[in-house]
């Protein structure tokens, strides 16, 4: 697949803000759903 189109990283970014969400702010998941952080995840998309 060829390297991150605007519509990936916006889902991504959306990913990110749902997963941070239900992990820090409402405690419903564990520690270990954090989503990769904005430089861990650039090489995969």
């Amino acid at each position: 697949m060829p390297k991150g189109g605007v519509g990936r990283k916006r889902n991504m970014g959306d990913l990110s803000a749902f997963l941070n969400w239900g992990v820090l702010e409402k405690k419903y998941l564990g520690i270990e759903w954090l989503p990769l952080t904005s430089k861990q995840y650039a090489k995969y998309i």
